[in-house]
């Protein structure tokens, strides 16, 4: 009971803590290494990756890591970085096809990991993908909900199609370790945590995007307005 409870504080503090880097941050692209360092360094893991979904390519591309130090893992990273995986392919790619997080306890064991040989040259065993989720705003109440009744398992994440899902986030182990149904659910907090955010941001691009469109036309016209009294001056004058 005593590592349950001291599992539920870490969890928690690492969702205060992303709570933290996201208030402080403009953009998501600002916080997602401080994110990654946390994921790492709080739940001990390798390597933690970013993939961002590319709509136009269809694809989801690597974008962004932060790993322990280490030459095998930079190396990995860099081969990593020329890779983009489509829908169901590689565990970005099946991450991002399902809506769901994807535990891969031995990376070795099957070929339906493509970057197994490269995994296994920097150390690595053990992989898990959880998506990172645009909700809207009645989706969040929803989901909210649903971790407070204690409804959130590995097997009960909220249900999720494609076109909802901007990125997945992958973390590397070189430990046996075993899906974790407390661990899923923060990911889903996480997930709900950065949709919110990326949704706030984009609200605020869009009013900018509006208020300058508002201020161009006020200037236009009143240039025009300008313009068609020096005319009826003229005029009168003439």
């Amino acid at each position: 009971m005593e590592d349950a409870g001291k599992k539920i504080e870490l969890y928690r503090s690492i969702q205060y803590s992303i709570t933290l880097i996201l208030a402080a941050s403009d953009t998501f692209e600002d916080a997602v290494p401080k994110i990654l360092k946390i994921l790492c360094e709080s739940l001990q893991w390798c390597l933690a990756e970013f993939w961002i979904v590319d709509r136009k390519n269809h694809t989801v591309r690597f974008a962004e890591a932060w790993h322990k130090s280490s030459e095998k893992i930079s190396e990995f990273v860099v081969q990593s970085r020329q890779i983009a995986f489509s829908p169901g392919e590689g565990l970005p790619g099946r991450v991002w096809a399902s809506g769901q997080p994807c535990w891969i306890g031995d990376i070795g064991s099957g070929s339906h990991f493509p970057r197994s040989k490269i995994a296994d040259t920097a150390g690595f065993t053990t992989a898990v993908g959880f998506p990172l989720v645009a909700a809207s705003a009645v989706n969040v109440l929803l989901e909210s909900a649903t971790i407070e009744a204690g409804w959130c398992s590995a097997a009960g994440f909220p249900p999720r199609n494609e076109n909802e899902i901007f990125g997945v986030i992958v973390l590397f182990g070189n430990k046996p370790e075993k899906p974790d149904e407390e661990l899923f659910g923060i990911f889903t907090i996480i997930s709900m945590q950065i949709g919110q955010f990326i949704k706030l941001k984009q609200t605020e691009e869009t009013l900018r995007r509006k208020i300058d469109f508002e201020k161009t036309v006020a200037r236009v016209l009143l240039r025009i307005s300008g313009i068609c009294r020096i005319c009826i001056l003229h005029g009168i004058r003439g």
